[in-house]
Order: structure tokens, then C-alpha cells, then sequence
């Protein structure tokens, strides 16, 4: 059987869990999705988490429409997040 959102995510992209997506969600705290408040929402995610996961950032920018590059590039220019990746 073939994953049919395979050719959106690109080869190297792997799926979004549902926790990603429900920890991302939680994040909005119930708002419209609204990428202005991008920092706001990190912030969010790194107070419940302890640090921000590669695939709760990815999730976000799923959320907000934005790229997952938007997304890890604001995460790691503020240096008061804290940005785990993948695997660790």
C-alpha cells in the first residue's frame, strides 16, 4: 500500500505523528493559526515540552502553512530555544 501524501512530503520527509500534530495544536491553545505569532507558539511548545523536537517544529509549520525551514530558522536564530533534532 502506498502512502498517498508520499509525493507532498518529498523522499526524505517522514510522516507526522498525531502527537506531533495534537502538541502543535496545543500550542495554537485554541486560536486561528496565525504565522505572526510563530515566536509565541515556540515558546508554548518549549514550556510544555522542555525543548523544541524537530517533529513538533514541523508540525507547527504545518499548522501555520509556513515551510519547516521558516519555522527551524526562527527556533534557531533565538537563542533562547532550545532545538533538539531529530533522533536525539
Amino acid at each position: 500500500m502506498s502512502d498517498k501524501n508520499a509525493a507532498r512530503r518529498g523522499p526524505n520527509r517522514p510522516p507526522l505523528s498525531e502527537a506531533a500534530r495534537a502538541a502543535a495544536w496545543a500550542a495554537l491553545a485554541g486560536e486561528q493559526p496565525c504565522a505572526d505569532r510563530l515566536i509565541e507558539y515556540l515558546h508554548r511548545l518549549q514550556d510544555t515540552h522542555g525543548a523544541l523536537f524537530a517533529d513538533h517544529l514541523a508540525a507547527l509549520a504545518e499548522a501555520l502553512k509556513l515551510a519547516r525551514a521558516e519555522v527551524y530558522e526562527a527556533a534557531t536564530f533565538y537563542h533562547h530555544f532550545d532545538v533538539v533534532a531529530a533522533g536525539e
